[in-house]
C-alpha cells in the first residue's frame, strides 16, 4: 500500500516477463482506476517482470484500496 504518487511493489509469480496487455488497477470502492506506469526511461526494463511489478498509486484514488491485476486479460 502507499499514498497517491508513491511507488507500490507487487511481489509474487506468474506476472509474465513484460507488461504486454496486462494492467494493474486500484479499486477504492467507488471506482477502479488503472495504475500509473509513468517512470523514467532508465527504469523501463525493471518495472514489470515475472515475479515483481512496480506501479505508482494514481492521483484519483482516495482512502483504502484493493489492488487488482489483470494479467493478459485474466484478472
Amino acid at each position: 500500500s502507499g499514498n497517491v504518487g508513491q511507488y507500490v511493489t507487487i511481489r509474487g509469480s506468474g506476472f509474465c516477463l513484460s507488461q504486454g496487455t496486462s494492467a494493474v488497477y486500484f479499486d477504492d470502492g467507488v471506482a477502479m482506476v488503472e495504475a500509473d506506469y509513468d517512470f523514467p526511461d532508465i527504469c523501463e526494463d525493471s518495472i514489470w517482470n515475472d515475479n515483481q511489478v512496480i506501479v505508482k498509486v494514481p492521483d484519483t484514488v482516495s482512502g483504502n484500496y484493493t489492488i487488482v491485476m489483470d494479467l493478459q486479460g485474466l484478472s
